[in-house]
């Protein structure tokens, strides 16, 4: 059966509450997302700290953290610092995108961030000391570095990641924003350009509701679109709602199932999901019935 991950994009302060019952449930990642909406976190690094701190065995990761608001060297002292503290235990994911808000985005942004690319050469350069201006990670470290995930729906950015070793994380939600439908030739293309040490190694990203009943995940999917028009943006092409379609929605086993069909079309044997509601109780019994759905 397919390995069962978690991601969150929504109501950080149930992190403390979450992640250990996610753990319990034996849910193999907990990735925390960078976003600048009222609900919303925009300090993935840190929430993984707060996660990893409440845990033991799951790991805790970012998915991810926008490099072009980060500074590489600093970059990796932090995530030097993560893996430290969370031997073996942290996922250092990145992303190239930028904040919707024009206004935002020219605040955060640094000198060449638009190279993402070049920043993340940078990156990893500062972890195997290889940096072309000397310098290195200095402060506390790790045995080794931690495992970066490139983050990322575009085909180019899945080359580079196979290219330079990485992991890769692709999502099936994400491509319905853009009106586009989610492919299995970018997970190709990674896999094809793969020339790291060991295999290439890749996961799917997706989002729906599970609930009791299949009409009680359905109701809990059409509210939370409709509630938070930031993270659930209407678009073309779209279900009757006018709102992207969940990847899975039902009960515990009719969504088990769908990932399962999920996993097995784009070839992965993990799958990152989130499970959505407006309350911290029923989310952790939507994470805890699918964990334990057969």
């Amino acid at each position: 059966m397919t390995q069962l991950s978690a991601t969150e994009i929504e109501s950080p302060g149930w992190t403390s509450r979450l992640v250990p019952k996610l753990e319990a449930a034996g849910y193999r990642r907990f990735w925390s997302t960078e976003h600048r909406g009222p609900s919303q976190s925009a300090s993935p690094l840190l929430v993984t700290a707060i996660a990893g701190s409440l845990t033991t065995r799951i790991r805790v990761g970012t998915a991810g953290v926008r490099l072009r608001y980060y500074n590489p060297l600093k970059l990796a002292e932090d995530a030097s610092l993560l893996e430290s503290l969370f031997p073996n235990r942290f996922d250092l994911g990145l992303i190239g995108g930028r904040d919707s808000r024009p206004e935002v985005d020219q605040a955060l942004a640094l000198p060449g961030s638009d190279d993402i690319e070049a920043k993340t050469a940078e990156l990893l350069a500062y972890f195997d000391g290889t940096a072309q201006n000397g310098a290195r990670v200095k402060s506390v470290r790790a045995p080794a570095p931690p495992p970066v995930w490139i983050c990322s729906l575009d085909r180019t950015s899945a080359r580079n990641a196979g290219c330079r070793g990485l992991k890769f994380a692709y999502s099936v939600y994400l491509p319905q924003l853009k009106g586009q439908t989610a492919s299995t030739s970018i997970l190709s293309a990674y896999r094809d350009s793969f020339s790291g040490k060991g295999d290439p190694e890749a996961v799917i990203t997706c989002i729906g509701a599970c609930a009791g009943t299949a009409t009680a995940a359905q109701t809990e999917w059409a509210r939370m679109t409709k509630a938070d028009s930031r993270i659930f943006k209407p678009n073309s092409g779209r279900d009757s709602g006018g709102f992207p379609s969940p990847n899975f929605v039902g009960t515990a086993s009719e969504c088990r199932e769908q990932l399962e069909e999920l996993a097995h079309q784009f070839g992965v044997s993990e799958l990152v999901v989130q499970c959505v509601s407006g309350h911290l109780a029923a989310k952790i019994a939507a994470y805890e019935m699918l964990a334990n759905a057969s």
